[in-house]
């Protein structure tokens, strides 16, 4: 059985896991430091009614097998990993709820662009990446 609790660490370290679902735990506040041992092997990971999750961590966007992610009903994370991009395998990305997550920074001085208009974005965001 995996331990999510402080102090599991060590144990869980040396798994290397492909698929990992984490549903409603409630004291899950941050992702477990253990899972960064499977940076090269996760593929799917789901996360869903982990209401008092407030971040992902930096290292998520080294998972370079990641092809899967799901954030469902975890109100509490405000922001995605600032290299997020380098999730080059990442084939599907579900975030509900979250919409501020997937919004484009504005250009710099100088870049044209289309201004963001939030009304043209759904409620859900259901990507497939190519």
């Amino acid at each position: 059985m995996l331990e999510f609790s402080e102090g599991h660490e060590e144990q869980n370290s040396s798994m290397r896991l492909k698929v990992l679902i984490i549903v409603s735990l409630p004291q899950l506040v941050i992702l477990p430091h253990w899972l960064q041992g499977s940076l090269n092997t996760l593929q799917y990971l789901s996360i869903s009614s982990c209401n008092n999750l407030v971040a992902l961590p930096q290292w998520l966007s080294d998972m370079s097998s990641l092809k899967t992610l799901y954030i469902i009903g975890c109100p509490n994370i405000i922001s995605l990993p600032n290299d997020f991009h380098r999730l080059i395998n990442l084939e599907r990305l579900e975030i509900d709820g979250h919409l501020e997550l997937l919004r484009k920074p504005q250009p710099e001085i100088g870049e044209s662009s289309r201004p963001h208009d939030a009304a043209d974005e759904p409620d859900e965001v259901v990507e497939e990446l190519e």
